[in-house]
C-alpha cells in the first residue's frame, strides 16, 4: 500500500482572498491545529518578489517571519515560488534562498507553466544540494494534450525535482479525464506525483479520491477549501475520508476551530463553487477572472455574465487583469482628444472620494480658496462644491456609462469616449471632453504620450496622466484615506499607480494633505 502524503496549503492558496494578510498569531494557531489533527506537510505561503510590498506576511515569507513560527519537529514546512519570479529575477536569487536558509523549511514548491519548466533547473539543483525537497507544480493540466505529455515529463526529468504535481488550475477536470491524464503521465514519470485540485465544478474531492485509489503519493487541501477562485479540496473532507491517516479523535476541536476562525472569513470573502465558476471551467477561463468580478462591488450580476461571455472569446487560461476591462470596452477606436490641456501649473490638487465629514470638506474648500490651486476631482462624488473644482475625471468603464445621466452642467468633465456605447454618443453633454485611454499591460505616465495608458482604468491614474501633461511639479492629494482601508484590491491598484508614476517622473513631488 502506497503511503499518501497529505499537504495543507490553506494560508498559501487562501491568501488570494485577503492578500495574505494573516496576523502572526493567526498563523501560529493554524499551525497548532493542523498539526493536532494530523497534517505533517504544511505550505505556509509564497515568496513573492515585489518592489512595492502591499501584501501580508505570508506573501513574502521573510526569514524573520519563518524563524518566528512555532511548530514541532514532526511538521514539514514549505513555501511556494512562482517560476516566473525566479526567471525574471535570476540576478536576485539570494532573495529567494534567504527564507530557505532559515533551517525551518523542508520543502519548496515551484509553480510552473509548461514553457517555464526548463528554465529553473539551476534553482532546483541548488535547493536539492541543501537537502530541500523540491516539488514542481505543473499548472493548467487540463490544457495539456496527450501528445505533449512525454515532452513535458522530459523537461521535468532534466531539472530532476523530487515530486511532480498536477495542478488543475482551471478546475475543469472530472474523475474520468484526470485519471486518464494521471496514467499517461505515469507512463513516463516514475517518481512520486501529487494533485492540487480546484473545485469549480465540485469535483475537487472526487478527483482527489480517485487518484488516491490509483496510488498518487501527494494530495493537497485547504481548510473550508479556502483558495484561489472557487477554492480547493477541503481539508476537513480529507480528514473525514481518511480517518486512519489522521488523529480523528481531535476532529471536533478541528471543526470548532474552523467555525470560529474560517467560517467568518468565508462569509466575508465568499469563496466556493457557484454558477460563475462553473461557466469559467466550461470555457477554460482562469478562475481569478471570476474572483475579481465577485470581489469588486462595482460589477453587478448583469455585468458579470456579460463579461464572462466576452472573456470566453479571448485567450484567458492565464490571468491578466487588463483583459477584464478589454472585455468591457470592445470599442477600441480612437476619438479625437478635445481636452484643452492648460500648461505650467506649479501645483495641482487631486481630490479622492474618502472625505469623511463636513469639517474636512470645509477645510479643503478653504485650502483651495487660499492657495488658488488647480483642482481635479475623481469621479462624480458629491462632497466639495463644484465651484471649487476645475475638472472632474472618470474612466472606469461601468461607472462612465452609469454616471453619464448624472453629469452636472456647471463643471468640466473628461472621460474616454470609447468607453461609451456608440449608440448613446449623442447624449454626451458639451461640457464633457475626451482623452483617449488605452488599457494595456502597464501604466504609462510619460508626458510625450498623447493618450493615457493604464493597466487598470481607475480615475487616479487618469488624473495623474492629465496633471503631468499640465507640467505640474507638486501634486497634492486629499481624500485618499480609503487606500489603506479594507478594500485591498483598490489599495493595491492605487499604490501601484502612484509608484509607477514616481518611477517615471522622479522630479515630481507628492504631498498628502492632513488638514
Amino acid at each position: 500500500m502506497i503511503n499518501t502524503n497529505f499537504l495543507d496549503c490553506t494560508l498559501r492558496d487562501g491568501g488570494y482572498y485577503n492578500q495574505w494578510h494573516f496576523k502572526k498569531n493567526f498563523t501560529d494557531k493554524y499551525l497548532k491545529i493542523v498539526e493536532k489533527i494530523g497534517f505533517k506537510n504544511i505550505e505556509i505561503g509564497f515568496r513573492f518578489f515585489e518592489s512595492v510590498r502591499t501584501k501580508g506576511l505570508n506573501a513574502y515569507c521573510d526569514p524573520n517571519f519563518i524563524r518566528s513560527l512555532k511548530f514541532s519537529k514532526n511538521i514539514n514546512l514549505g513555501i511556494m515560488f512562482n517560476a516566473s519570479d525566479l526567471i525574471k529575477h535570476e540576478d536576485k536569487l539570494d532573495y529567494f534562498y534567504q527564507s530557505v536558509d532559515t533551517k525551518k523549511i523542508n520543502f519548496v514548491r515551484i509553480a510552473c507553466h509548461l514553457e517555464e519548466i526548463k528554465h529553473i533547473g539551476f534553482f532546483v539543483k541548488n535547493l536539492k544540494k541543501n537537502k530541500i525537497k523540491v516539488m514542481i507544480n505543473v499548472m493548467q493540466i487540463s490544457e495539456i494534450k496527450k501528445s505533449k505529455i512525454k515532452r513535458v515529463v522530459e523537461d521535468v526529468t532534466k531539472i530532476n525535482p523530487d515530486v511532480l504535481y498536477l495542478a488543475d488550475s482551471l478546475g475543469s477536470m472530472n474523475k474520468k479525464n484526470i485519471l486518464i491524464l494521471y496514467r499517461n503521465f505515469k507512463k513516463y514519470w516514475k517518481g512520486p506525483m501529487g494533485l492540487h485540485a480546484h473545485d469549480n465544478i465540485k469535483n475537487a474531492l472526487k478527483n482527489s479520491l480517485v487518484l488516491k485509489k490509483e496510488g498518487i503519493e501527494w494530495i493537497d487541501s485547504t481548510i473550508t477549501g479556502m483558495g484561489r477562485g472557487p477554492g480547493n479540496t477541503k481539508s476537513e473532507d480529507i480528514v473525514r475520508s481518511f480517518k486512519n491517516d489522521f488523529r480523528y479523535n481531535h476532529f471536533k476541536s478541528f471543526k470548532d476551530y474552523i467555525n470560529k476562525y474560517f467560517v467568518p472569513l468565508k462569509k466575508q470573502y465568499k469563496w466556493g463553487t457557484n454558477t460563475y465558476y462553473k461557466i469559467a471551467a466550461n470555457f477554460k477561463i482562469h478562475p481569478s477572472y471570476v474572483q475579481t468580478l465577485l470581489t469588486d462591488k462595482r460589477f453587478k450580476d448583469y455585468d458579470k455574465k456579460f463579461l464572462l461571455n466576452n472573456l470566453k472569446r479571448k485567450e484567458t487560461s492565464k490571468f491578466e487583469l487588463n483583459k477584464i476591462f478589454l472585455a468591457i470596452n470592445k470599442d477600441q477606436r480612437k476619438y479625437k482628444n478635445n481636452l484643452k490641456i492648460l500648461n505650467n501649473f506649479e501645483k495641482i490638487l487631486i481630490i479622492g472620494s474618502s472625505i469623511k465629514n463636513k469639517s474636512d470638506i470645509k477645510k479643503i474648500e478653504k485650502y483651495i480658496e487660499k492657495n488658488n490651486i488647480f483642482t481635479i476631482a475623481l469621479n462624480n462624488t458629491d462632497h466639495v462644491k463644484n465651484h471649487y473644482i476645475d475638472l472632474r475625471v472618470m474612466c472606469y468603464p461601468l461607472r462612465v456609462i452609469g454616471e453619464l445621466k448624472n453629469i452636472k452642467k456647471d463643471i468640466n468633465y473628461v472621460l474616454p469616449y470609447s468607453f461609451i456605447p456608440k449608440q448613446i454618443h449623442k447624449k454626451i453633454p458639451k461640457n464633457v471632453s475626451n482623452l483617449n485611454l488605452k488599457i494595456g499591460k502597464k501604466n504609462n505616465f510619460f508626458k510625450n504620450k498623447n493618450d493615457c495608458e493604464l493597466e487598470v482604468p481607475i480615475a487616479i491614474g487618469y488624473a495623474l496622466f492629465i496633471a503631468n501633461k499640465m507640467n505640474a511639479k507638486n501634486f497634492y492629494f486629499f481624500g485618499f484615506d480609503n487606500i489603506i482601508g479594507k478594500d485591498k484590491i483598490k489599495m493595491d491598484d492605487t499604490k501601484q499607480m502612484l509608484f509607477d508614476f514616481k518611477k517615471q517622473n522622479k522630479s515630481v513631488k507628492f504631498n498628502f494633505l492632513n488638514l
